[in-house]
């Protein structure tokens, strides 16, 4: 967790903002979702204590928010809405 998560966050932190910025893309993923690279922010574990602490420092800036959105739940609750389901 140390050498992977803590140590290679702390190699990308952006010297000026002092954040992270991930970068997101849908064009990755064969289904089509958003994916986070440079760093892979999804592959942060959320079954550990430590793995809940880390997300824990992802915070968005003063007057922002971080919001995640399953497309496809989206998408199928739009065509339930087409279908009258």
């Amino acid at each position: 967790m140390k050498s992977t998560y803590c140590d290679g966050l702390a190699a990308v932190v952006n010297p000026e903002t002092h954040r992270i910025h991930s970068v997101f893309t849908q064009t990755v993923t064969v289904t089509g979702r958003l994916s986070s690279t440079e760093p892979n922010l999804q592959n942060i574990p959320t079954r550990t204590e430590l793995g809940r602490e880390i997300r824990k420092m992802f915070v968005a800036r003063d007057g922002y928010v971080i919001a995640d959105y399953d497309s496809s739940q989206i998408e199928l609750r739009v065509l339930a809405k087409i279908a009258n389901d």
